[in-house]
């Protein structure tokens, strides 16, 4: 059923304010978008709950809390509806798929477990299936044209393949179906579980996967239980589980090149863990543990990750070297729970949203790969930290260290003497 908002329309709000909670009143003239700047696109009356770009285009699509979903065109300066309609009673998410195919779909799952795919271009109904879970869906993930993997409340990763029926190819619980390493069921599993560690034990509600990556041959989930895993559907099994972080992870993603996995939490910490070495981190980033808890994160580039944080704010860090780059601004929220952000493919295009505010608001990152080099220079040119620390305790002309205590060889035989008794 397609809706009637008239909000839907192509003109836009603009603000020239990063930290604004309200819009001023725009036109449909054009506009150079800056770091500074932003558009706020009127949806309806619904809150937004999911947010995706196409990975070829920059078309957007939404899905709000009262089971709408839109694609928009966002190309060029004035922003157009192309599809409309209500699939669900609530939107958890949604995802282009099939990307390589002829046809182009738009997959949405619900939270009553449903998930439907529509033709992008008509907003026909290709597929549906109402019970695929048992409970909401949190997150998509399409892996090829045929196949995508959903994660969910009750922490069931789930990979359906469309060439062979609706129901799931395979499904894998994050935490019964992992075998920690010496027992009886781990014997056989390889040599990358054998490294991996013992998880902590969950606490009670807390064993959903909140959101899931790619990396060549392996999914990546970030689980409510303070973990991440690593399934290979290859294998058809849970491959392993990182040490137990005692907090919820909240997002996922591949960095520098696919050489690092980056995983957002709710304190506020980036974890950092090498290709390969997803048991334990390999080093932890707090340049935003004062902004609050990352709600949601997008890479831009392969040194670039923005991250909604529960501030209600959007704040651009670099990944090694650690650095907060800037803070992009504010998403209109009475509350910070739930923040989605999205970028283009480019990465010169941002959308952030929040179920509180039936707005989205486009954010220009174009300059955020400059502040990235400045600060990778920056950090060339100022010394090293190790160097600093040799100055500090080094020696200086006259013999002595920095406080000008000399420590010659007949001073210290002196200090020496006075220690023995007589």
């Amino acid at each position: 059923m397609a809706d009637s908002d008239s909000e839907d329309s192509a003109s836009l709000n603009s603000s020239a304010t990063t930290d604004s909670d309200e819009a001023e009143s725009g036109s449909d003239e054009e506009q150079q978008l800056d770091i500074a700047d932003c558009i706020d696109l009127k949806i309806g009356q619904a809150g937004v709950s999911a947010l995706a770009f196409h990975t070829c285009d920059r078309r957007l699509a939404c899905g709000t809390i009262d089971g709408r979903v839109r694609i928009y065109d966002t190309e060029g300066s004035l922003v157009e509806p192309l599809i409309r309609g209500r699939y669900h009673k609530c939107v958890r998410c949604v995802a282009f798929h099939g990307l390589d195919g002829p046809g182009q779909l738009l997959l949405s799952a619900s939270s009553l477990g449903a998930f439907k795919l529509h033709d992008a271009r008509t907003g026909g109904l290709a597929v549906k299936n109402n019970r695929a879970r048992d409970c909401g869906i949190n997150c998509l993930l399409s892996v090829n044209p045929d196949q995508f993997v959903t994660g969910d409340e009750d922490g069931w990763l789930s990979l359906f393949d469309l060439r062979k029926s609706q129901a799931a190819a395979l499904s894998l619980h994050v935490q019964a179906d992992w075998r920690p390493p010496g027992s009886e069921e781990a014997d056989g599993q390889g040599e990358e579980a054998t490294k991996s560690a013992t998880a902590g034990p969950p606490e009670d509600g807390l064993c959903g996967v909140g959101h899931v990556s790619m990396m060549p041959g392996h999914v990546l989930a970030a689980c409510e239980d303070g973990t991440l895993t690593t399934v290979s559907l290859n294998k058809r099994k849970v491959l392993m589980k990182s040490e137990f972080f005692g907090q919820p992870l909240t997002c996922v993603w591949p960095m520098k090149g696919g050489s690092k996995v980056v995983a957002g939490t709710e304190s506020g910490s980036l974890l950092l863990f090498n290709k390969g070495e997803l048991a334990n981190i390999s080093d932890k980033s707090s340049v935003l543990e004062a902004a609050g808890g990352i709600e949601a994160a997008c890479p831009v580039g392969p040194d670039i990750l923005v991250c909604a944080c529960s501030d209600s704010r959007l704040h651009a860090v670099s990944v090694l070297p650690h650095a907060r780059l800037d803070c992009l601004g504010r998403q209109p929220s009475d509350t910070a729970a739930c923040l989605r952000v999205a970028a283009d493919p480019t990465g010169a295009l941002l959308a952030s949203a929040s179920p509180e505010s039936a707005q989205i608001r486009l954010w220009s990152a174009g300059r955020l790969p400059e502040l990235h080099r400045r600060e990778v220079d920056r950090r060339r040119r100022n010394p090293s930290r190790k160097k600093r620390r040799a100055g500090v305790g080094g020696a200086t002309e006259d013999g002595g260290g920095v406080s000008g205590i000399k420590t010659g060889k007949r001073e210290t035989a002196g200090f020496l003497a006075g220690l023995v008794g007589d």
